[in-house]
């Protein structure tokens, strides 16, 4: 037993016993002979210079069979085996600790290969929509008018207006007949239409929320770009030019300095439609319903950034293209126009596609607008008859809280509220 030592007096009477014993063996065996009775000399030396002595003292430890053990060893063997309980619990505890650390890993792997939530998903997308850091400053020398004028229109953060103004005569087209123009402003770095700088503001109508549907949930929520923006139609009936105008300006009431990016582009595409969906022909050559003339584009901030468009002499004059997208690729969500994979077609609209063709063919006409900084408008107040038609537009009801809580189911009034004795059933006069 080697978990602890046995008493120094009783382990020298064991051992000079066990020695008497084997010496008297050997007497016996060898016919009575005289021998040695000193141990040690008749042991003689043992290889490695260790003396009998010594190897006695070293077997006093050792369990011999039939050898009387005394209490001391008893206690040596227990100490033995609560040594050998806490190396098992040891162990027990290691494999415990093991397995633990197996399980954690298991569990994260799984986690990262799950499918992120939707919200986790937008998230993201808003983080890697965010635009680059730019200096708008930088876009003028330091101290010229221009950079003033800039620098004032950052400060007091003026919003951005687009009007359109006209076009040169259209070509002879018998699906033109009143034409329309809708403003796109995108993020050349995404090909998805640019991400607010401040989701909860309005940019270009006061009603900008998405409502998604989870687990029989309605959740809303303000929509996270800017959403695009059109003109009214203008009627070609009865004109004997084909020279559309409309004259009309749309408020973005998103950052002008904001704007001002090298990976901001503005996309203008002349439109048209037609009533009759039913019929074959104008489904086939209208799938979605809109009739797609032309296109054209501007950059307000060049592609070096080294000079801004929105600064130059207005109007401008843009030179429109031809689409080139057939009508029912146009017409599948994304217009297989989406960067990296399908998107869909609120965020990716098809005329994203025309703009990343390699080669661009014109169209025999040309767009005119203007793009400038306006002070950011007050909210104003819309009634009925009339509806909100821009962000900062705020609808009123004809009738008040109080006047609301006293109406009755057909919108009546009732002097005395509904149920009252005026109203029908209230139990007054000619109830």
């Amino acid at each position: 037993a080697r978990g602890g030592r046995s008493d120094p007096a009783g382990a020298e009477e064991d051992g000079d016993r066990a020695i008497g014993g084997r010496t008297e063996r050997r007497r016996r065996r060898g016919g009575g002979g005289d021998r040695a009775e000193d141990p040690d000399a008749a042991d003689g030396p043992l290889p490695g210079g260790s003396s009998p002595r010594a190897r006695r003292e070293r077997s006093t430890n050792l369990a011999l069979p039939g050898a009387d053990r005394d209490d001391n060893q008893v206690d040596s063997l227990e100490n033995t085996a609560n040594s050998l309980d806490l190396k098992s619990t040891g162990n027990l505890s290691n494999i415990t600790r093991r397995i633990s650390k197996s399980i954690n890993r298991v569990n994260q792997s799984i986690i990262g290969r799950r499918k992120p939530r939707r919200s986790e998903a937008e998230d993201s997308d808003e983080e890697s929509e965010v635009l680059a850091p730019f200096d708008r400053l930088s876009l003028f020398p330091r101290g010229s008018p221009q950079a003033r004028d800039l620098d004032e229109v950052i400060a007091e953060d003026h919003v951005v207006s687009v009007v359109v103004h006209r076009t040169d005569e259209l070509p002879s087209d018998y699906w033109i007949i009143h034409p329309l123009v809708r403003v796109y402003i995108f993020n050349a770095r995404t090909g998805r239409l640019l991400h607010k700088s401040e989701r909860g503001r309005a940019v270009t109508t006061h009603h900008e929320m998405s409502t998604r549907t989870d687990q029989a949930r309605s959740k809303s929520r303000p929509l996270s770009y800017v959403l695009p923006t059109q003109t009214q139609p203008c009627t070609l009936k009865g004109q004997v030019r084909r020279l559309p105008a409309w004259d009309e300006e749309m408020l973005v009431l998103e950052s002008f300095g904001y704007v001002l990016h090298p990976d901001v582009v503005f996309l203008f595409e002349l439109l048209d439609f037609s009533p009759q969906v039913d019929d074959k022909a104008v489904a086939d050559k209208m799938p979605d319903g809109w009739y797609r003339v032309a296109w054209a584009f501007l950059r307000p901030v060049t592609q070096r950034g080294d000079g801004s468009n929105l600064h130059r002499t207005m109007p401008l004059r843009l030179q429109l293209y031809r689409h080139q997208l057939g009508a029912h690729a146009a017409a599948e969500p994304g217009g297989g126009s989406a960067p990296g994979g399908a998107v869909s077609a609120a965020r990716c609209p098809p005329i994203w596609g025309e703009f990343r063709q390699a080669r661009y063919i014109p169209y025999p006409s040309t767009l005119f607008i203007t793009i400038r900084a306006v002070p950011r408008p007050p909210e104003q107040e819309v009634v009925f008859p009339y509806r909100p038609m821009a962000a900062h537009h705020v609808e009123k009801g004809r009738l008040s809280m109080e006047e609301l809580a006293q109406a009755g189911p057909g919108g009546h009034a009732y002097a005395d509220g509904p149920g009252g004795p005026g109203a029908p059933g209230g139990g007054g006069a000619g109830g």
